[in-house]
């Protein structure tokens, strides 16, 4: 039925909006903008019978950019334009208008260059993650009329992934603006806001070739940290006199104390890992070890809420060597000591795929009271570097006689509140392992 419905709205629309005899009919000339706002109007009809449901998305995220003239320069009046459909959607509750990002800031991107280049739609669609794309251009204009037109792509079926985007309406016929513009006005919406050849493509590149990518790990879990790890590999929580349902709810888990204060620590432990790294090669050949830093409270990283689930902890960031300067207090033992990582440091990396090596070495049992050494345990796999944020979870667990070193991306958003904190929408094992 809502299909059917949807398919209703569908025919409506080009029958009405987007037929340019019929639209032209329906424009009340004497009022300045009323072309502009008849084509909001169905626009935002069509897109809520597209995307629209109370129960799982009650808001349509809309990424829309400056519409440009027939040359390619974004002018006065096709901001004009755009700024109005904006205001439009801005007006409606069922819609959020995602707002300007930096690296898109001075750059001009047209439907053509959208549809045309899968590395920069890739790109914009990693960082954006909108429902709906919408572009557009004026024609020709003169004084008593503006021709312009729009193209609108959206997440195709079904729905779910942010990077699956396909034309909604293309070579749809011309619409008609009416502003009845003085000589003077005409002029003025005539003005270069943005040239073609201002246009920076730098940002447009950096964001479409190198993504940003962030390594992160939970407490580790051992004898001396008895966590235990969910079936997803990704939520570890304390099992012991505590019942499992009350242990789910504690899944954020305690800040991982000293863990080599002296020999008598380890009488009757006998699975501990003594110390973990990590290390990327990059798909040129170069190969760089991290650095673990703690996370402090104040970091986006240091709960992430699952959505329709509980918080996460999340203990280390990994990061480029030698970037702390303040010890973490609590992170301090014998001969060894972790540095707070004093920001949500990336690592940017050309998009594409690269290799990992994950290295934990379990203490000695010599240490107390046995000659027997035990093997590191190493884990080496293939992970790949989309456009935009890139987020993955290395967690090391060493349980009785089965060591595991679990890799898992996730897929982040973000809530609709002030803070804008990041949401953990899925947990995904997407890497090859060697």
């Amino acid at each position: 039925m809502k299909r059917l419905i949807r398919a209703i709205f569908f025919i409506c629309f080009f029958a009405v909006a987007f037929n340019a005899q019929a639209l032209e009919k329906s424009i009340d000339h004497s009022n300045e903008g009323d072309g502009i706002k008849s084509f909001s109007q169905s626009l935002m009809k069509t897109l809520s019978s597209y995307y629209f449901d109370q129960e799982d998305k009650d808001r349509i995220k809309v990424a829309l950019f400056d519409f440009t003239d027939d040359a390619g320069n974004i002018i006065v009046a096709s901001r004009y334009i755009s700024d109005s459909l904006r205001a439009a959607l801005g007006r409606n509750s069922q819609f959020e208008i995602v707002p300007r990002k930096k690296s898109l800031e001075n750059s001009i991107v047209s439907a053509d260059l959208f549809g045309k280049l899968p590395a920069l739609r890739a790109g914009i669609t990693a960082e954006l993650k909108a429902d709906v794309y919408i572009f557009g251009k004026i024609i020709s204009s003169e004084p008593s009329q503006i021709v312009w037109e729009v193209n609108v792509w959206g997440l195709s079926k079904p729905y779910e992934y942010h990077e699956r985007v396909e034309p909604i309406f293309t070579d749809m016929p011309h619409l008609y603006w009416a502003p009845d513009l003085t000589e003077s006005g005409y002029a003025y919406f005539k003005q270069v806001v943005l040239g073609k050849d201002k246009s920076s493509t730098a940002p447009v590149s950096e964001t479409i070739n190198t993504g940003d990518v962030f390594f992160l790990t939970q407490p580790m879990s051992d004898d001396l940290n008895p966590w235990w790890v969910a079936r997803d590999g990704i939520i570890i929580y304390r099992k012991g006199k505590d019942s499992e349902e009350l242990s789910k709810n504690l899944r954020y888990g305690r800040v991982m104390e000293s863990r080599v204060k002296g020999q008598d620590d380890f009488m009757g432990l006998n699975y501990v890992i003594k110390s973990f790294s990590l290390m990327i090669k990059t798909a040129g050949g170069k190969a760089t070890e991290l650095e673990c830093y703690t996370v402090p409270k104040r970091s986006d990283f240091y709960q992430l809420a699952k959505r329709n689930g509980p918080n996460l902890r999340f203990k280390y960031l990994w990061g480029d060597r030698g970037r702390g300067l303040q010890i973490a207090p609590e992170e301090s033992g014998k001969s060894w000591s972790f540095f707070m990582a004093e920001d949500n440091w990336s690592m940017k990396l050309p998009v594409g795929f690269h290799t990992a090596v994950a290295t934990f070495k379990p203490v000695a049992q010599r240490l107390y009271g046995s000659i027997t050494s035990k093997p590191d345990y190493i884990r080496e796999f293939r992970f790949r570097v989309n456009p935009g944020m890139n987020v993955f979870v290395v967690n090391y667990v060493y349980h009785r006689d089965d060591p595991a070193i679990f890799v898992r991306r996730l897929d982040l958003s973000e809530d609709e509140g002030p803070l804008r904190r990041k949401i953990i929408e899925s947990v995904l094992e997407d890497y090859q392992e060697f």
